[in-house]
């Protein structure tokens, strides 16, 4: 599952939050932080994925400008396709410094096709 959102008010938090989602779940994968990009590759049961998006969706995971917590509204699912067998044991966080740092990493996971349509969000 390939999800991309715009950015975050809290990063330290919601990291943290995601990875306890992710571990919650036995979902192994990668949170990408790149400037004011977040970019997120789970992997797992088809029934895990779906509860990880259903929080993600109607949890409360930032903070909007006057500092009240609220839902994430930016959140896009770019892919969620049936993968024969894991790449990932474990979930990690990753803060990239440079646009083509995320890029060639999103390559490497061999994601690819999305470098076009994130690069231009």
């Amino acid at each position: 599952c390939h999800l991309i959102e715009g950015w975050n008010r809290q990063e330290a938090r919601y990291g943290k939050m995601i990875e306890k989602w992710a571990r919650d779940l036995d979902l192994g994968g990668r949170l990408l932080f790149q400037a004011n990009f977040i970019f997120i590759v789970l992997e797992g049961s088809s029934s895990s994925l779906s509860e990880y998006l259903l929080l993600h969706r109607t949890q409360q995971v930032d903070v909007d400008s006057h500092g009240r917590r609220c839902k994430e509204r930016m959140l896009e699912v770019l892919d969620r396709s049936p993968i024969s067998s894991r790449i990932y044991s474990d979930f990690r966080i990753e803060r990239l410094e440079k646009l083509e740092q995320l890029i060639d990493a999103l390559k490497e996971l061999g994601l690819d096709k999305h470098v076009p349509t994130f690069k231009n969000k």
